[in-house]
């Protein structure tokens, strides 16, 4: 019905990260180690009340979930057996909104989790091969000890920049599709979710590459801005 279609999304916000964590235990044994979820179960936001930026960065990242989420009334599990890490790739993205006078903008690469990103690949030299990341799905990719999860959350966020951004924007229509796969069956045309690999006619030993290029070529331009800057 017309009603409800329009039925507002859920969003429950506490006075203080305290009483988040009282209020979600039962519900969530984990709560604690969060800064803000959106619960498929009962399609509901949890924020608290924080004046720290990160603050911020958590109603976006975990609006991002809901509005995808309830762009279909459908409730259906989503990337559960694999491509979960575009589920919180975008999000992460997402992160990075930015508003200044007359001007909105997404995808800064100076933001933390795009510097994360670039220091995990050329710094740390982690990196988990594109197929085999694609691959896992949602337990799999949340279920890591938290040294690996946050490096595959910057990983993640970092592909996630790759494709909305690379060589002019030239995968975003596909990572579009991919995502419109996922959170929405019906649009799947061969009954499955087609692999960004697919969905750009690139192997995903080359996405690798480029992926790789595109980060060293990002963290030159910067550091060349930087040394401007400073002069």
């Amino acid at each position: 019905s017309q009603t409800s279609r329009n039925r507002p999304h859920e969003i429950h916000y506490y006075r203080t990260r305290d009483e988040y964590n009282q209020r979600l235990v039962k519900k969530i044994p984990q709560i604690a180690i969060t800064n803000g979820l959106f619960f498929t179960t009962d399609r509901t936001c949890y924020f608290y009340h924080d004046d720290a930026e990160s603050n911020d960065r958590t109603l976006f990242h975990e609006a991002t979930h809901q509005l995808f989420y309830e762009s279909s009334l459908r409730e259906r599990p989503i990337a559960v057996e694999e491509n979960f890490w575009i589920i919180e790739g975008i999000a992460c993205y997402m992160e990075s909104y930015s508003r200044t006078p007359g001007r909105l903008a997404l995808g800064d690469p100076r933001y933390t989790r795009f510097h994360a990103a670039r220091h995990r690949y050329l710094v740390d030299e982690y990196y988990v091969p594109l197929g085999r990341f694609a691959s896992m799905g949602m337990r799999a990719f949340q279920m890591k000890e938290r040294s690996i999860l946050a490096k595959n959350y910057s990983q993640a966020s970092g592909l996630a920049h790759f494709f909305m951004h690379y060589d002019d924007g030239r995968y975003r229509d596909a990572l579009i599709r991919h995502l419109s796969q996922l959170y929405h069956p019906e649009l799947r045309p061969v009954g499955y979710t087609e692999s960004l690999a697919d969905l750009t006619s690139t192997q995903f030993s080359d996405l690798d590459r480029q992926y790789g290029q595109y980060l060293k070529l990002l963290q030159k331009g910067l550091d060349e801005l930087e040394r401007g800057e400073e002069k």
